[in-house]
C-alpha cells in the first residue's frame, strides 16, 4: 500500500490510537475522547491471525510472515495453514478462509499477546479458533488459557474438546478498558495456543460485561529446543556429525549444506542451527536462491540443545578487530538471491562481518531477521544486487530484537524500490569507526517507501577522514531524497558527527523522537515532514564545517513540529537553523538555551512560524 495514494496503514500501536480516535469521533480536534457504548456493530479492530489481508467491513488486517500485526506481541513468529475447509459457526458470517490460517506460540519467551490502543469503555473481544493441526486433535491436546486485561476468561481452554476437529468457533468477551490499551495474553498449558482471528468492538449498552477475576493461573515454561509442531526438522552443527542427513542431532549436517536443504525443504520447515557446540566459521557466503511460501515461511533457528534460553548460536568471520582500514575486510555470511522468499532469521550471533551479515543480492519477499546480535561488522543488513540480478528490492521485512555493537557503514541499508518494512527494538553503536566512508545507522535509498521504525536507537556514526577543515559526515537514521512514507515512532539518535536524523524523505512522521549530542540533532530536508513531541538535547560539533544546531531544515524542505522540547548549555548551539527555500511552522515548542546562544537563523528565502 502506497502512503502516496492511499491512507497509511496503521503499523504501530502508537500511531493506530491516533488514527482510532480521530475516526470514531470528530470531536477529537477539540481534544475530548469519543464516547464508548452507543452502537454494538462498531468493530474497531479486525486481525486475520496467521493470514493475509480480507475484505470486510471494515477488512481484516493481515497477520502473516508479510505483514506482522502491529499489535501482536510474541517472541518469534510462528504460523500453519490447512488446505481442508473449515466449518464456519453458525452464529457468524465470517469467511472461511479465517479458520484456515493461524498464529500459534511456541511458548519461547513471552507469551503470545495483542494490545489494542481504545479509548477507556466497554467492549466486546471476539476470538476465532479452529483445531486444524492433526496431531493436537484430541481431548488434552492442545489447553491454554486467555487472559483478557489481566482477567482469565478462558480457563484450560481445549479447542478440540469445545467443537471438534476442523470446526471453527467464536468466543465473545466482555471487559472494559481502563489505561487506553486493551490487552489479550494466551498461556499455554498443553500444547500450543493457537489463534485464528480477533476482532475489538465497542460493547452496546446493557451487553456484555466483564467476568469476575478468578485466581491467577500459573505460566508454564519450555526449553527453547522443545519440539515446534513442524512436520519437517533439519539439524545443522559446526562440525556435524554421524551420516550428515540432517534428520537428528546425531546426525547434522554442516552449515555449507543449508542450501541444499532449503531447496530441499517444504513450506512451514524448520532448520535449528545448534548453538551449544562452538562457533561456525565460514571462509564462502552461504548463497539462497529458494524458500518458503507465503504464511508458511522457512525458518533458520539457533538453537541450544541444553535449553540454555539465551544461547545463540555464533557465526564467527574474519574482519580485522579492532576494527582497521587496512586490515581484513571480512565477507558476507548469507547471501538471498532472487527467490529466497518467506525466510525467517532468528537467535543468531554474528562476530567479524564484512559487508553483511544478511546481503539481499536480489528481489525477495518476506524476510524476517528477529532475536540476533552482531558485533564489528561493516554492515549487518546489506542491499546490493548479485550475479545477473539488476535490482535488490525486498518487499516486507522486519527486523527486531537486534543489537549491532561496532560498524562501519550501517545497521540497514535497503534499496530501490523495498517497501512493507518494521525495524523494530534494535540498538546500532557504531563505536566511532571512522574513515569507511562513513557510517549511517538506519540508510534508506531510491524510492523506499512504507516503512516504520519503531524504538530503535543509533549511536555513535563518525567521520573524521577528510580532516579538520572538511565537512564530517555520518549519521544515525538517513533517508533519501526519493524515499517516502517513513514513520519514526520512540526513536533515539546521539552521538554522531553530523545529523541525528538526516531525512530527506517525503511524507515522513516523527512521533516521540529523542536526538542528543548530535551536531545537528535534526537535519530535514522533505517535503511533508511531521515531528510530534521530539527532544532535543545539547547538540556539539565534534570537528568539521557547519552549524550546530537542533533543527536544521533546508534543501527546500517542509517541516512542521508540534509539542517538541529542546535543551541546550551551549552558547554556539542554535536551536533553528532555516535555508534554501524551506519552511519550518513550529507550535508549542519549549526552549531552553544557554543567554549567549542564537534561537532563530532563518536566510534569504526561507520562512520560519512559530505559534504559542
Amino acid at each position: 500500500m502506497s502512503l502516496r495514494n492511499a491512507p497509511a496503514r496503521s503499523v504501530r500501536r502508537e500511531l493506530a490510537s491516533i488514527l482510532l480516535l480521530a475516526a470514531l469521533s470528530t470531536t477529537l480536534v477539540h481534544g475530548d475522547l469519543p464516547a464508548v457504548g452507543a452502537d454494538a456493530t462498531t468493530v474497531l479492530y479486525r486481525v486475520n491471525a496467521g493470514g493475509p489481508a480480507l475484505q470486510g467491513s471494515p477488512p481484516w488486517e493481515a497477520d502473516d510472515p508479510s505483514y506482522r500485526s502491529p499489535f501482536v506481541e510474541v517472541t518469534g513468529d510462528n504460523f500453519s495453514s490447512t488446505d481442508v475447509a473449515v466449518a464456519v459457526p453458525q452464529d457468524t458470517s465470517i469467511d472461511a478462509s479465517l479458520f484456515q490460517t493461524m498464529r500459534y506460540d511456541t511458548k519461547r519467551g513471552d507469551n503470545l499477546r495483542y494490545r489494542f490502543p481504545v479509548p477507556p469503555g466497554d467492549y466486546e473481544v471476539r476470538l476465532y479458533f479452529a483445531e486444524i493441526y492433526e496431531p493436537r486433535a484430541y481431548v488434552g491436546g492442545r489447553v491454554f488459557d486467555v487472559v483478557v486485561e489481566s482477567e482469565l476468561r478462558l480457563n484450560d481452554f481445549d479447542v478440540f474438546a469445545e467443537d471438534g476437529f476442523n470446526q471453527g468457533i467464536v468466543k465473545r468477551l466482555g471487559t472494559t478498558a481502563t489505561d487506553g490499551d486493551l490487552l489479550v495474553e494466551f498461556r499455554a498449558e498443553e500444547g500450543n495456543p493457537i489463534l485464528m482471528g480477533i476482532e475489538v468492538v465497542v460493547a452496546a449498552e446493557g451487553g456484555a460485561s466483564p467476568s469476575p477475576s478468578p485466581s491467577p493461573t500459573p505460566v508454564p515454561t519450555a526449553s527453547p529446543s522443545e519440539a515446534l509442531e513442524s512436520a519437517f526438522v533439519y539439524y545443522i552443527s559446526p562440525d556435524g556429525s554421524g551420516n550428515l542427513d540432517a534428520s537428528s542431532w546425531d546426525n547434522a549436517t554442516t552449515m555449507a549444506q543449508l542450501p541444499d536443504i532449503v531447496q530441499a525443504a517444504p513450506p512451514g520447515a524448520e532448520v535449528l542451527i545448534r548453538a551449544d557446540a562452538g562457533p561456525y566459521k565460514l571462509s564462502d557466503p552461504v548463497i539462497l536462491s529458494t524458500g518458503g511460501a507465503p504464511g508458511e515461511p522457512i525458518t533458520i533457528r539457533g538453537v541450544a540443545t541444553t535449553g540454555a534460553a539465551n544461547e545463540k548460536a555464533r557465526i564467527v568471520g574474519n574482519r580485522a578487530n579492532p576494527f582497521d582500514l587496512e586490515g581484513e575486510t571480512g565477507g558476507e555470511v548469507f547471501r538471498l538471491l532472487t527467490g529466497a522468499d518467506h525466510l525467517v532469521f532468528e537467535n543468531l550471533e554474528f562476530v567479524n562481518i564484512g559487508n553483511g551479515v544478511v546481503r539481499i543480492g536480489g528481489d525477495i519477499n518476506d524476510l524476517v531477521i528477529q532475536d540476533v546480535v552482531g558485533t564489528n561488522v561493516r554492515r549487518f543488513v546489506e542491499s546490493n544486487p548479485s550475479d545477473s540480478a539488476e535490482t535488490a528490492t525486498v518487499s516486507g521485512f522486519v527486523l527486531r530484537q537486534a543489537r549491532v555493537d561496532g560498524f562501519s557503514r550501517s545497521v540497514v541499508r535497503l534499496i530501490d524500490d523495498s517497501s512493507g518494512i518494521l525495524i523494530e527494538d534494535v540498538i546500532g553503536d557504531s563505536q566511532r569507526q571512522d574513515g569507511d566512508r562513513f557510517a549511517m545507522g538506519v540508510h534508506l535509498e531510491d524510492t523506499v517507501h512504507d516503512a516504520v521504525i519503531n524504538r530503535v536507537t543509533m549511536r555513535n556514526a563518525h567521520d573524521s577522514a577528510n580532516g579538520p577543515d572538511s565537512y564530517w559526515n555520518a549519521d544515525g537514521f538517513v533517508t533519501e531524497r526519493d524515499v517516502y512514507g517513513v514513520t519514526f515512532v520512540d526513536t533515539v539518535a546521539s552521538g554522531s558527527t553530523d545529523g541525528g536524523y538526516d531525512l530527506k524523505s517525503s511524507d515522513t512522521t516523527l512521533l516521540r523522537t529523542s536526538a542528543f549530542d548530535n551536531k545537528r540533532n535534526y537535519r530535514l530536508w522533505g517535503t511533508n515532514v511531521i515531528v510530534k513531541d521530539c527532544v532535543g538535547q545539547d547538540p556539539y560539533r565534534r570537528g568539521g564545517t557547519g552549524s550546530q544546531a537542533q533543527v536544521h531544515v533546508t534543501g527546500g524542505g517542509n517541516v512542521a513540529m508540534d509539542g517538541c522540547e529542546f535543551s541546550g548549555s551551549d552558547q554556539n548551539t542554535m536551536v533553528y537553523h532555516v535555508e534554501n527555500a524551506s519552511v519550518l511552522t513550529v507550535v508549542n515548542d519549549q526552549v531552553s538555551l544557554h543567554p549567549d546562544a542564537r534561537e532563530e537563523l532563518v536566510e534569504k528565502g526561507s520562512t520560519l512560524t512559530r505559534v504559542e
